[in-house]
């Protein structure tokens, strides 16, 4: 919203004072874009695009005054320096400034409005949940309640000892055991989970938070009780002053979830034009080969752990009840494997179909390869910390198949090389990753030798 008052402003103010001119429009767009990247910089700087500022607009009016007055300032500065200085009308500078400021708090002040009543509403919340029945969610429930302003609501608490637990802590539910809250994420009713246990119980916690790692929620450790007679460093703004201590924090969360979905969709809508005729081609020649459908349909597990069904182009011969067959992986000479299949899975042309699978939001283009349902379940018993995979959405490609991991995985270690790249990538993301990973793809798919 600053970002679209501040260009609209300065848009408008060149319109009414200095009207449209092809010889000044340059440098009057090139001080728009500099007014409104230095007042984007400086507002980051001190702190406006925090969520208590960004829901309490008035409290922070200073700091917009004053933000607002320096970018001007600089961009003053900069054209005297480059003696353009009087290329500018002092009417426009003026009235961009003011209505600017004027515009971003009109526009702050309404946002704060409609936040808040999304927040109070339940649709903005984040939902939390305490993990621990004792005096350390007691306390933690009532500073919750004096400081979280309506961003965060407590949904429940869980305990294994349910018993010993009552029916509600302060007001707050008591809603099960450990493998009650573990459901509860799975069903994506939970954000962010409190552990509030002593933390003389260490190997308690360690267990409870390796178990929660695995779930894409972020963890927090509650302080000890003698934490709360002291005040120390605000934890994430949603918690206002709460004493927290952060574990482990959700990938993908946030403005990164929605750049992935974005980059997702397009570039997939993008190859599906792009690979329109070789869809066609490939497609005919799986049905003229052999007797059967073209396209490979079967269950895997995807993000949060919940099942989807996954497409590929059929390489090997028609099974009936393809998806209830216990997985063997393919092997060199594999007799089951056709042709025309040996040469897909060759350059993993039979992989396209999944475009589909990312433009319906069960995949991604890049992310852990989605396992068969049989050999999930077998390694998550053989590797710790398997599941941490599911995190993100799987992917067509992924960072351990550009390190040697294509193909056929005979053996456990094997396995756990695949998934500690997996929990990797899931844990430092960026869309320059995904780019790499997708560039040395397209060559790494042409020399890899061990996909049968």
């Amino acid at each position: 919203m600053d970002s679209i008052a501040i260009l609209a402003s300065g848009a408008a103010s060149y319109a009414i004072y200095v009207g449209w001119s092809e010889w000044n429009l340059g440098i009057y767009v090139g001080a728009i874009f500099f007014v409104w990247v230095s007042a984007l910089v400086f507002s980051q700087l001190v702190g406006l695009t925090e969520v208590d500022a960004v829901l309490s607009p008035f409290q922070v009016l200073d700091r917009i005054v004053i933000v607002g007055a320096i970018s001007f300032l600089f961009l003053v500065a900069l054209a005297f320096s480059l003696k353009v200085s009087e290329t500018f009308s002092r009417v426009w500078v003026f009235s961009f400034g003011v209505s600017s400021a004027v515009t971003v708090i009109s526009l702050r002040v309404a946002g704060a409005s409609i936040l808040g009543q999304l927040a109070r509403s339940g649709v903005l919340s984040r939902r939390v949940v305490i993990f621990g029945v004792n005096e350390q969610a007691e306390r933690f429930v009532s500073q919750f309640r004096a400081g979280a302003k309506g961003l965060s609501r407590v949904e429940g608490i869980f305990d294994d000892h349910v018993k010993r637990a009552g029916a509600d802590v302060s007001g707050v539910s008591v809603k099960g055991g450990f493998a009650d809250l573990i459901s509860a994420i799975r069903r994506g009713e939970v954000d962010d989970v409190v552990v509030a246990l002593p933390w003389h119980a260490e190997n308690y916690i360690a267990e409870i938070v390796g178990h929660l790692r695995e779930l894409p929620v972020n963890i927090y450790l509650a302080f000890d009780l003698v934490a709360y007679r002291y005040r120390l460093r605000a934890s994430p703004s949603h918690f206002a002053d709460l004493k927290l201590v952060e574990v482990v924090d959700a990938p993908l969360s946030g403005w990164k979830a929605v750049l992935k979905a974005a980059e997702d969709r397009i570039l997939a809508a993008i190859f599906l034009v792009l690979f329109a005729p070789v869809f066609l081609l490939i497609y005919l020649a799986v049905r003229i080969e052999t007797p059967g459908p073209a396209f490979f349909k079967q269950t895997r597990y995807g993000f949060n752990n919940k099942k989807f069904v996954i497409y590929k182009f059929r390489s090997m011969k028609h099974v009936e009840d393809e998806d209830t067959a216990i997985t063997v992986q393919a092997v060199r000479n594999d007799p089951r494997v056709t042709r025309v299949g040996r040469f897909l899975r060759r350059t993993s042309l039979d992989e396209l179909p999944q475009l589909f699978n990312v433009l319906n939001g069960t995949m991604s283009l890049v992310g852990p390869r989605p396992h068969a349902v049989d050999h999930n379940e077998e390694y998550s018993k053989l590797i710790h910390g398997y599941f941490a995979r599911h995190n993100v959405k799987p992917g067509i490609t992924g960072l351990a198949q550009t390190k040697g991991l294509r193909g056929e995985t005979d053996t456990v270690e094997k396995m756990k090389e695949r998934v500690g790249y997996d929990i990797y990538y899931t844990e430092r993301w960026s869309v320059w990753l995904d780019l790499r990973i997708l560039l040395k793809t397209a060559y790494i798919v042409w020399a890899s030798k061990n996909v049968y």
